[in-house]
């Protein structure tokens, strides 16, 4: 499981295969946190290459006045008979990589 969406470096190279590659869950949601790497193309993320962005996403996401602008993905409810993973690509698609396309992966 993972994304396709077009990413411009600073230094004008384009990468596009985006993956989770942990996720921290606590009990209550109160400091769950989601780490996704983004890697030139799906053969340099299959072969463990260097990622070359990694971002992690720390919920709640709060605004400068700590209002919660995205409360976590990870609650118990959504992840009953879900795999956590993909509640985590469904969150990125909807949030923080609207129109990327999945690539599923065997």
């Amino acid at each position: 499981m993972a994304l396709q969406k077009d990413y411009e470096t600073i230094h004008g190279y384009v990468a596009n295969y985006w993956r989770i590659v942990g996720i921290d869950n606590t009990a209550k949601n109160l400091s769950d946190k989601m780490e996704v790497h983004l890697y030139k193309d799906k053969a340099s993320g299959d072969t463990g290459k260097t990622a070359i962005f990694k971002k992690v996403i720390s919920f709640p996401i709060l605004d400068e006045n700590d209002n919660i602008i995205s409360a976590s993905p990870f609650t118990l409810d959504a992840l009953v008979n879900k795999n956590p993973y993909k509640v985590g690509y469904d969150w990125l698609k909807e949030n923080d990589l609207l129109g990327a396309i999945d690539i599923l992966e065997e």
